[in-house]
């Protein structure tokens, strides 16, 4: 996933309990928490006049710079001349080429991206998860009846995405309809606010999830680790004992005298010690 640091700084920040930022965003707004949020971490602006517009539609060009705020990332200037309606120069070319590079968009059939065009809601879910990272899988037919709208087809291309937005957090936001979710429709500014930071949290989820199980493997290698060398010390310990006594007998396996000798062997185990006679040198 992407790096974390505008995300982070984007679910710590509380913001205060002063008057609403936005005149058409006021205090009781539905959208005015992820709104102002991402407001103070500069992931999107007002407008000259003062206002926010929650209601204007946000077309594709304008997604991807937000979420490449919102992720942290950014644009590799050299990406250029990725297509054809692209204008070469423009403030948003190096985020529409970086992205077509790094295969976040891969635009229309015709080799347009239609930068100027409204995104609908499930275009924008598929931008979301992939600029920010958020692992996609395929889901199975089970997973696919979790998606129950009635203006949503289980086999359309992004199905996936849909399923994918509800289970790590993204969707739903304020005022969606239950039985609807109008893929088509154009995604206005205020819902791809609420989208975006439900996406940075969930982002923040996903990574310290990853981190939580980073550590449990690390607990698991050095627990079976140390099961591992107390086996070897136990089988170490359980084996034969080799005591080594140098008798009193010279090179041709004889006493050197008549004097006689007693030994006394404390044994800690039943196991079958073998004992050798080394004559001694001298």
């Amino acid at each position: 996933m992407r790096t974390a640091a505008v995300l982070a700084a984007g679910l710590t920040g509380a913001l205060s309990a002063s008057a609403a930022v936005f005149p058409d965003v006021p205090d009781g707004h539905i959208y005015q928490e992820p709104i102002e949020r991402l407001v103070e971490a500069g992931v999107i602006n007002g407008n000259p006049d003062g206002n926010f517009s929650p209601d204007r539609a946000v077309n594709r060009a304008e997604m991807l710079k937000m979420l490449y705020l919102a992720g942290g990332l950014t644009p590799e200037r050299t990406n250029r001349n990725c297509f054809p309606d692209v204008e070469a120069g423009g403030w948003y070319e190096s985020f529409v080429c970086d992205a077509a590079a790094r295969h976040f968009v891969a635009g229309y059939g015709d080799g347009t991206f239609k930068p100027a065009q409204e995104v609908n809601r499930v275009e924008a879910l598929k931008m979301i998860q992939e600029v920010l990272g958020i692992p996609i899988g395929e889901i199975s037919e089970i997973d696919r009846s979790v998606v129950n709208f009635i203006d949503v087809s289980t086999s359309a291309w992004y199905t996936k995405y849909l399923f994918n937005a509800y289970d790590v957090g993204i969707l739903p936001i304020a005022g969606q309809d239950e039985s609807h979710f109008y893929p088509d429709w154009s995604l206005r500014r205020g819902e791809a606010a609420a989208m975006i930071a439900n996406a940075q949290d969930a982002v923040i989820r996903l990574q310290r999830g990853d981190q939580a199980a980073e550590e449990e493997d690390v607990v698991e290698e050095s627990a079976s680790s140390s099961v591992a060398q107390e086996e070897n010390t136990e089988e170490s310990s359980s084996g034969p004992v080799v005591v080594s006594v140098v008798f009193p007998l010279d090179e041709r396996g004889k006493f050197e005298g008549k004097d006689p000798y007693s030994y006394r062997f404390t044994l800690d185990s039943r196991e079958t010690i073998s004992v050798r006679a080394e004559p001694q040198a001298g």
